[in-house]
């Protein structure tokens, strides 16, 4: 992710770690995740066009969030 990050700002990786932080590459990996899946469901190539929801078994979700809650 860093280099990517360090594309798209014009930055050196190691300027990323020391003026970035975590919340940082959160924003820009939820933002790059987004566009990555409106690019796919936008292509004319219906191969290439993904439902989300498909991308996640809901079985291991639910054991992840019981897992979590407790």
């Amino acid at each position: 992710m860093l280099h990517v990050m360090g594309e798209t700002y014009g930055l050196l990786p190691s300027e990323i770690l020391q003026r970035g932080d975590t919340f940082d590459m959160l924003v820009f990996d939820v933002a790059n995740t987004v566009r990555e899946h409106r690019e796919k469901q936008n292509s004319k190539d219906p191969t290439v066009r993904a439902d989300i929801g498909k991308q996640y078994d809901p079985k291991q979700l639910e054991q992840a969030l019981t897992t979590m809650r407790g």
